[in-house]
C-alpha cells in the first residue's frame, strides 16, 4: 500500500470517472462491478508486490488481444461502437493503473478519465449526471496541484494549501462544465422525456398529456430524429408514438398497462405484420438521446430491425424496448404506402374488450349540454368513419391554429377553445374530436408522436425536430382497426419554424454522417462500403480475401509459430536463454525495476570514493548531497530520484532514467575537475 498521498486522490478520481459511465445505465451490472472493485486493487497495492509485477506482463500480452477482441465486442457483443470504445476505456485504465509510477503513463490515466466523462455526458439525459461532474472536477483539479510538486513529497500543510486551491480553481470550472456538458446537451432534450415502461411525468409526452403542453414543445427547432428512406420523394406522413384513453380535467392519462414481446423472423427482424409479397419503402432512423423506451413508428409498418434483443408493444399498439434511449437508439422499419392507413404499426385487427370500450368511450361529466349539442349537430347521425370524417372536416374548417391561444375564459380548457377562443393547436383539435366522437359513443383516442420532417438537401435526407411534435386521433372499426384522422388545419406558422438555413442543413449531414458511419456502423452498412471499395479496387479486396484464405489454410501453422514464439520468450528469461544470448533481444522491451533504477547512485557512490570523496557513514544521502551540492551541481537532483526510487518502490521512465545518467556524468566530470 503506498503512502503517498497522490496515489490515493488519482485512483479515486479513476473511480468517479468510470462510476459516471455506470450510473448512465448502459453499463451490464458484472461489467460495472468489476471494473470499480480492480480499480482501487490495482492502483493502491504495493507496485514491488510479486502479483503486481506478474500482471503488469499478463496485461501487455492481453493488450495485443484485445485489439481482436475489440471487433468481436462491436459486432457480437455491444454492437455499437461507443459501448465498444467504453469497454476498450475500460481496460486501458486497468492496464495503466498497473504501470501508474511513470510520469507518463500517469498522463495516460488523466486523459482516460476525461474521456470517460465525456463518454458519459453523451450517454445520459439524467440531472445525477451534475454530481460525479462536480466531483470528478475537483479531484482533477486536485490531482493536477499535487502533480506539479513532484519530487518533493507532499505534507500535510501542503495538502491542505492543494485542496484549497481546488476549491478555489473548481468552482467556476464546475459551473462551466455544468453548461457544456448539462446544461447544452440537455436543453435539446428539456421537456421532452418520453414515457417508458416505468412512466416519467414530464411535459408533453410521458404517461400524461395536458392541454398546452405542445405550446412549448412546438417552439423548440432541436432535432429528434434524422431519418434516411430509399424514397425521400415519399416519406411516411408520420411517426407514431404513445397513445392515450382517459380525458379528465384537461389531462389526457393512460390507464391500462401490459406489453407481450414481438416475435422474430427468419432474418432476425421483428415482424410488425404478416409477411406479403408487397413491395416496401426502407427507412433507417437515428434517434437523438431520449429517455424513453418507445420506438416510433410509421403507419404500414411490417419489420423493424434493431440492435435491441426484445421489442415489446403494449396495449396502445405502441412498440417499446424496455431500455432507456439515453445514448440514442438506432433502428430500420419497412413500411407500404397505404391510401388510407391504420395508424398503428402492428398488423391486424384488435377485439375492443368490454373495460376497453368503456375507456374508448368516456367522457368526462363537466362537458356542458352546448358540448353534447355540437357533437350531435355535427355528426348528424352518422356513425363510425363518416361520423370521423365530418367531425374532422367541421374542425379543420371552422377552427384556427395557433401556438399562443387568447386568455381562457372558460375554466374548462376544451370547451374555451370550441366555444371561446376558436383557436389552439393539435392536442385541443384531436382532444375536442376524441371527446366530440366519443359522445355519439364511437371509441376513439389521442396519440402523440411526430408529422413528417423536413428534407436535408444537402444529405438527402429527412430531419425531424420537436417543431413537428403533433397530436392526431384515431378511431376503431370493427373492420378495420384503429384509423388515423388529423384534425388540425394546415398552419403556416409551423412551416417557419420548421425552415432551417443552409448553415444548420450542413451541420445536421456531419451529424447524420457521424451517425451512419461511427456511432451506428452496423454489419449492413460495413458491407456497403466495402462494397463500394471493391468499386474502386477489386484488386485490393480480393487480396484480402486472398490473405484471410492464406491465414485459414494456415491457421495450424500459425499457431505453432505463436507457440514457439512463446517458448523462446520464456526460455529467454531463463539462465540458459541468457547464456546463449536469447535475452539480449528483449532487453530493450524489459521494463525498469526498482532494482536498476538504483544502479545510478551507487556507481556514482563507488566513483566519488575512489576520487576521495566517501559518503561519512550516519550520514543520510540527502545531508551528504546538501553538503556537497556547492562543489558537485546536481547531486541533490540526482539524490531525489534515488530516494524516488529506493524508497517510494516508483520505477522512473526513460526520460527520467537518462536524466539520471546526465546527471552522474556532470557530477563526476564536476569531481575530476577537483582533483
Amino acid at each position: 500500500m503506498t503512502k503517498d498521498p497522490r496515489t490515493p486522490i488519482r485512483v479515486l478520481l479513476c473511480e468517479v470517472a468510470s462510476l459516471a459511465v455506470v450510473l448512465t445505465g448502459d453499463i451490464q451490472w458484472w461489467v460495472a462491478i468489476a471494473v470499480l472493485t480492480l480499480i482501487p486493487v490495482f492502483g493502491l497495492s504495493d507496485p514491488t508486490a510479486r502479483w503486481r509485477l506478474v500482471a503488469r506482463r499478463a496485461s501487455a500480452w492481453m493488450t495485443v488481444l484485445y485489439l481482436l477482441f475489440f471487433l468481436l465486442d462491436l459486432i457480437v457483443l455491444s454492437q455499437r461502437l461507443i459501448f465498444a470504445i467504453v469497454h476498450l476505456t475500460f481496460y486501458l485504465k486497468l492496464h495503466t493503473l498497473l504501470h501508474q509510477e511513470r510520469a507518463r503513463e500517469r498522463s495516460r490515466l488523466h486523459l482516460l478519465c476525461v474521456f470517460e466523462m465525456l463518454a458519459a455526458a453523451s450517454m445520459t439525459v439524467s440531472a445525477v449526471f451534475v454530481f460525479p461532474l462536480g466531483l470528478f472536477v475537483l479531484l482533477g483539479t486536485l490531482v493536477l496541484t499535487l502533480e506539479q510538486t513532484r519530487p518533493q513529497k507532499v505534507d500535510r500543510r501542503m495538502l491542505r494549501g492543494a485542496v484549497v486551491t481546488s476549491f478555489v480553481v473548481a468552482v467556476p470550472l464546475v459551473l462551466l462544465a455544468a453548461v457544456v456538458f448539462i446544461a447544452l446537451p440537455r436543453a435539446a432534450y428539456g421537456g421532452f422525456r418520453l414515457g417508458g415502461l416505468t412512466g416519467i411525468t414530464v411535459t408533453g409526452f410521458s404517461e400524461h398529456v395536458r392541454l398546452g403542453d405542445f405550446e412549448e414543445i412546438r417552439r423548440n427547432t432541436d432535432v429528434v430524429m434524422r431519418i434516411l428512406s430509399d424514397e425521400t420523394e415519399a416519406s411516411p406522413p408520420r411517426w407514431r408514438g404513445p397513445a392515450y384513453d382517459r380525458y379528465q380535467g384537461g389531462e389526457w392519462r393512460q390507464s391500462m398497462s401490459g406489453v407481450s414481446a414481438l416475435p422474430r423472423g427468419r432474418r432476425g427482424r421483428f415482424l410488425l405484420d404478416r409477411p406479403t409479397s408487397a413491395s416496401h419503402a426502407r427507412s433507417e432512423v437515428f434517434v437523438e438521446p431520449l429517455d424513453t423506451d418507445v420506438l416510433f413508428l410509421p403507419p404500414g409498418s411490417a419489420s423493424i430491425d434493431t440492435t435491441e434483443r426484445y421489442v415489446f408493444v403494449d396495449v396502445y399498439l405502441t412498440l417499446r424496448t424496455g431500455r432507456s434511449g439515453r445514448a440514442g437508439r438506432h433502428y430500420t422499419v419497412s413500411w407500404r404506402h397505404l391510401e388510407t392507413p391504420a395508424s398503428s404499426p402492428v398488423g391486424g385487427v384488435e377485439r375492443l374488450t368490454t373495460r376497453a370500450r368503456r375507456l374508448y368511450t368516456q367522457v368526462p361529466e363537466s362537458l356542458s349540454t352546448r358540448f353534447h349539442e355540437l357533437a350531435q349537430r355535427v355528426v348528424a347521425g352518422a356513425t363510425g368513419l363518416e361520423g370521423a370524417r365530418l367531425t374532422e372536416q367541421h374542425l379543420k374548417t371552422t377552427y384556427g391554429y395557433t401556438l399562443q391561444p387568447p386568455e381562457r375564459l372558460n375554466p374548462d380548457p376544451l370547451e374555451d377553445f370550441l366555444f371561446e377562443s376558436r383557436a389552439g393547436h393539435c392536442e385541443y383539435f384531436a382532444t375536442a374530436m376524441v371527446m366530440m366522437l366519443r359522445a355519439r359513443d364511437v371509441p376513439s383516442r389521442l396519440v402523440t408522436g411526430f408529422s413528417r420532417g423536413q428534407a436535408n438537401e444537402i444529405g438527402e435526407f429527412e430531419v425531424v425536430r420537436k417543431t413537428n411534435a403533433h397530436a392526431w386521433v384515431e378511431v376503431f372499426d370493427p373492420q378495420r382497426g384503429w384509423v388515423a384522422f388529423d384534425p388540425t388545419p394546415a398552419s403556416l406558422d409551423i412551416e417557419q419554424l420548421a425552415r432551417v438555413g443552409i448553415l444548420l442543413q450542413g451541420i445536421d449531414t456531419l451529424r447524420m454522417l457521424w451517425d451512419m458511419y461511427v456511432v451506428a456502423f452496423d454489419v449492413e452498412r460495413q458491407r456497403g462500403v466495402l462494397g463500394r471499395v471493391s468499386e474502386l479496387g477489386d484488386a485490393a479486396l480480393a487480396a484480402a480475401y486472398r490473405g484471410f484464405a492464406f491465414l485459414r489454410r494456415h491457421a495450424l501453422d500459425l499457431v505453432l509459430l505463436i507457440v514457439m514464439a512463446l517458448g523462446i520468450w520464456v526460455l529467454a528469461r531463463t539462465r540458459w536463454g541468457h547464456r546463449f544470448g536469447l535475452g539480449l533481444g528483449l532487453r530493450f522491451f524489459a521494463p525498469i525495476r526498482p532494482q536498476s533504477s538504483v544502479r545510478f547512485y551507487e556507481k556514482l557512490l563507488v566513483l566519488l570514493s575512489r576520487l576521495g570523496i566517501d559518503k561519512p557513514i550516519g550520514q543520510t544521502a540527502y545531508e551528504f548531497a546538501s553538503q556537497r551540492e556547492s562543489d558537485l551541481p546536481g547531486i541533490i537532483d540526482l539524490t531525489l530520484l534515488y530516494y524516488r526510487a529506493r524508497f517510494r518502490g516508483e520505477i522512473l521512465s526513460r526520460s527520467e532514467a537518462a536524466y539520471a545518467k546526465r546527471l552522474c556524468n556532470a557530477i563526476r566530470l564536476a569531481a575530476l575537475s577537483d582533483h
